[in-house]
């Protein structure tokens, strides 16, 4: 049901692209951080996106907006490891770590854009996600062996998911806009983990 749900949203947004009045790119920085209910050690990564957006005139105050973009995202960990001394098999010592998470995804939005005055803009909807990339990394470590990196493992398959997403743009000039957004996973294909993101960027209208 939740697949049937995503595709009818992919498809309504790229029908809208045919009939839009503005079309544009958009592109901008990002914060993105895991939540789980078994732990609260992950903590905000930073990362980017970019890609297209557009805009298809409802009525004076309501747009409807569908957007596809790439998004480099995912969540830092901050976690204990267990350091070993290949001289010395029995010692170890527990030693604190930073593990980054990179997920490589694209997001495809369908908004609704509300005009709140000429300037200011709300915008607010659903959002599918295609995740087909991810890794990990032990970006920070130091024990009494040294300082250490670890890359970690790397996972291909393409996973879903469905956020909510809202946020608010400021008109700059007739085509360029200044927006903030934040999105926020409902539901994670074959994960237990949901994903939250602050972004901020400009749109371009052509």
């Amino acid at each position: 049901m939740r697949l049937k749900i995503i595709f009818i949203l992919i498809f309504i947004g790229f029908q809208t692209l045919n009939a839009q009045t503005a079309y544009g790119i958009k592109g901008g920085f990002n914060l993105s951080k895991y939540h789980s209910d078994f732990t609260d050690s992950y903590s905000y990564k930073p990362g980017f996106y970019l890609g297209g957006t557009g805009k298809f005139e409802l009525n004076n105050n309501f747009n409807l907006k569908p957007e596809i973009f790439f998004s480099y995202q995912g969540s830092n960990m901050n976690t204990n490891i267990i350091l070993y001394d290949i001289n010395d098999p029995q010692a170890e010592r527990v030693e604190a770590s930073k593990i980054r998470i990179n997920e490589y995804a694209i997001n495809v939005p369908v908004l609704v854009d509300f005009s709140l005055s000429e300037r200011f803009n709300l915008e607010a909807g659903p959002q599918a996600g295609f995740i087909f990339k991810d890794n990990s990394k032990i970006v920070k470590g130091r024990g009494d062996y040294g300082s250490f990196e670890i890359e970690g493992e790397e996972d291909n398959n393409l996973r879903i998911s469905l956020a909510f997403a809202f946020g608010i743009n400021y008109k700059i000039t007739k085509d360029i806009y200044l927006g903030a957004r934040y999105s926020r996973d409902i539901k994670r294909q074959d994960s237990s983990l949901t994903n939250s993101i602050i972004s901020t960027g400009l749109e371009f209208y052509l």
